[in-house]
Parts: structure tokens; C-alpha cells; sequence
């Protein structure tokens, strides 16, 4: 909803690459190459420019594909010192760049995968078509380093937390008055993104003024998910 992206923990990331010696490459400077999102919607970015500068800064190549979907310009990104790449170019880069990405890949896609992709593959739970995503690696020899099973002192350190809860519990609110102005229980209008927080944070004001004007009253708490961390409670007014 906001341009609050996640992004890959700069340590995590550091860490996961530097354990496997098989990541790293003779020739210098390990290469990191993050993709342009394919799922349908998903503008959020894997690595932010300030993250990808801390990467550089500490001794990592970073290319970045161009992309006209991501919520960061590709400007951005070469402002910081990444270089801008095609979209779609990383199957053809040498097998020791690492692949950064956000969610799955294309579920049409089926050739073998040489290189290290980081990111959610959704394959572990049983999820259609798991099979054949995971033996897209063994058949290239590449690796996996899925983003929701990398773990610290058995906490997830790679996961989506405040800005998840924060961007759900602002839908909980335009849903809320959706309800009351209409009186129908469903059919709300999608969303687009919005330019930053605070254009967010005045629509869903507006909301709640709009609906505090139906009601005499306003939302006094909104259950988002099903883990505290998307808990967040509105102040009665």
C-alpha cells in the first residue's frame, strides 16, 4: 500500500552469502543482481536504495534490473552507484551472481536454474506446484536461499512486520467505511498504491472522520492476521 518496501536485512544477507564459499566468486567483488518483479501487483522491491548502497559500500557489486513496475525509480538506484541492467536479463548472467528477488518466479517458467536465488519461493507448505519449482534447482545446480526459513536463534529475521500490519490495518479502516457509506458487506474497490505514508495516513483520516460522522464513533481496535505483530489499536476519540 505504502512505499515502505521490505527489504533484505543488510547483516542477513551479509551473513547468508559470506557462510557458503561456494557463493563467492574468484574473480572479485561477489555480484548481486536484483530482478524485476514478474507476480502480477507486486511493486515492492527486495533491496531499497539505501540498502543496496550499504551493499556496495561494503564491498558487493550490485546490479539492478530496470523495471516498470518496482516502487523505487531505477534512478534511484543508479544514483547510489548500482548499475541498471535489462529487465528480465538475470537467466543469462554468470552462474556465481546471486539473484535477489521478492516473490516466486513466473509458475510457467521451467528451465533449470544455475544461479543462488534469494527470495519467497512459497514451496515448503505444500503449495501448488512446489514440486516442480524445486526441481528447477537440482536440474541447473543452483541454490535456494528462501527468505521465510532464514532463522537467528530460531526467529525468523527476514519477514513482514510493522509496515504489513501497519498497511492492513489502514484497508481494516477504508473497508470499515466502505461498509457504513454503502450498507453492503462486500464489493469494495481496489486499491492503488499511494505516493508515500503520510498520503496515506490522510485518506485513512478521512475515513475515520467520514466515519465517525455516520456513527457518532470511531473503530477503538482492529485485529489484523493472526500474530500480535499485526495488532495495531486506534485511540478512541
Amino acid at each position: 500500500m505504502t512505499h515502505h518496501c521490505t527489504s533484505i536485512q543488510l547483516s542477513i544477507l551479509r551473513n547468508e552469502v559470506d557462510s557458503d564459499t561456494s557463493l563467492q566468486s574468484n574473480m572479485g567483488a561477489t555480484t548481486l543482481h536484483l530482478r524485476s518483479e514478474s507476480k502480477a501487483l507486486e511493486h515492492r522491491s527486495a533491496l531499497t536504495p539505501t540498502t543496496a548502497k550499504a551493499l556496495i559500500d561494503a564491498g558487493y557489486t550490485v546490479n539492478v534490473e530496470r523495471s516498470p513496475v518496482r516502487i523505487f525509480d531505477d534512478s534511484d538506484f543508479e544514483k547510489i552507484g548500482a548499475k541498471l541492467v535489462p529487465e528480465g536479463s538475470w537467466p543469462d548472467v554468470p552462474a556465481e551472481h546471486i539473484i535477489i528477488g521478492l516473490k516466486e518466479l513466473p509458475e510457467n517458467d521451467t528451465f533449470p536454474l544455475k544461479h543462488t536465488h534469494v527470495q519467497f519461493a512459497h514451496c515448503y507448505k505444500n503449495q501448488g506446484g512446489w514440486e516442480q519449482v524445486l526441481s528447477r534447482f537440482p536440474r541447473g545446480k543452483g541454490t535456494l536461499l528462501d527468505l521465510e526459513f532464514l532463522a537467528e536463534n530460531g526467529r525468523r529475521v527476514a519477514a513482514f512486520g510493522y509496515h504489513a500490519g501497519f498497511a492492513g490495518a489502514a484497508l481494516a479502516v477504508q473497508a470499515w467505511n466502505y461498509q457504513l457509506q454503502t450498507g453492503k458487506a462486500d464489493g469494495m474497490p481496489g486499491v492503488k498504491p499511494y505516493d508515500n505514508e503520510d498520503a496515506l495516513i490522510k485518506k485513512i483520516k478521512e475515513d475515520l472522520a467520514a466515519g465517525e460522522k455516520k456513527t457518532g464513533r470511531t473503530p477503538r481496535a482492529l485485529v489484523i492476521g493472526m500474530t500480535n505483530s499485526n495488532i495495531r489499536q486506534f485511540p478512541h476519540h
